[in-house]
């Protein structure tokens, strides 16, 4: 009979567990998303056009550029110096925005209004949705970057090659030219002579690096990979990069001078 008691005591607070979860639940979803909701409505953003951010970039104002797009969408072309926060992201991004300027980038309005509120109760100064999103930045002709799609016309439009044997040629001549090797820190064992090596998924975060003007000859372990690069440079306004044939496996092969 006790044990049958138990039984029926332990049911009944279960119960009043349950009910008690049940209709606090909504309080505390309120509560852990008052911040950010991914449907929540909120008030319109303030709008800035392409054109006003290309004068803010030029005249060196201090803005940081937020573009919500996926990270495939991202990796293929986006503008220059942006951060990729997929919107799904936002709630968990750990970025710092306190009192910064923000521009938010999006293909949806009503994403980037969210994200922008999200932002500034995050303590940003200002932030701020691009007009037409990355489409409408494409379309004014503003800086992006992509990854360097080797099928594009536009891309070999951007790129020219130097045979090894040229090459060669110049470093035994002393020619001063810049010779940089977009392979990973730990491929960079064996290298050109004089080589500098900053890797490729870095030389958009480094190009404070490169000196402007001077002729760059750049290459990777493929000819693909110096290509990728050479592409990426011209998108930064390097224009005198030049790709070296067939890459660095087939400058070894061929015994040219190699630095360890």
């Amino acid at each position: 009979m006790k044990k049958e008691n138990l039984v029926i005591l332990a049911g009944f607070v279960l119960i009043v567990l349950v009910g008690v979860f049940t209709f606090a639940r909504p309080g505390l979803e309120k509560e852990a998303g008052e911040e950010y909701s991914s449907s929540a409505p909120v008030a319109a953003a303030a709008r800035i056009s392409a054109g006003d951010l290309l004068k803010a970039l030029k005249g060196n104002e201090d803005v940081l550029m937020l573009d919500l797009r996926n990270e495939q969408d991202f990796n293929l072309e986006h503008i220059v110096d942006s951060i990729n926060i997929p919107y799904a992201e936002i709630p968990q991004s750990t970025l710092s925005v306190k009192n910064r300027k923000i521009v938010i980038v999006a293909a949806e309005a009503g994403a980037a209004d969210r994200a922008a509120d999200f932002f500034e109760k995050k303590g940003a100064a200002e932030a701020k949705v691009l007009e037409g999103g990355f489409s409408g930045w494409k379309n004014a002709g503003g800086l992006i970057i992509n990854w360097g799609d080797p099928t594009s016309f536009v891309n070999q439009s951007k790129v020219t090659f130097i045979e090894q044997e040229e090459v060669q040629k110049m470093i035994e001549e002393r020619i001063d030219i810049e010779i940089m090797d977009v392979r990973a820190n730990e491929d960079f064992v064996e290298f050109l002579p004089s080589a500098r090596n900053i890797p490729l998924d870095q030389l958009e975060k480094r190009r404070s690096e490169i000196p402007i003007g001077k002729e760059i000859v750049v290459y990777g372990n493929t000819e693909l990979e110096g290509f990728m690069a050479a592409v990426r440079l011209y998108d930064m306004n390097f224009f005198s990069a030049y790709v070296l044939r067939e890459g660095f496996q087939e400058w070894k092969e061929k015994s040219y001078p190699v630095t360890r």
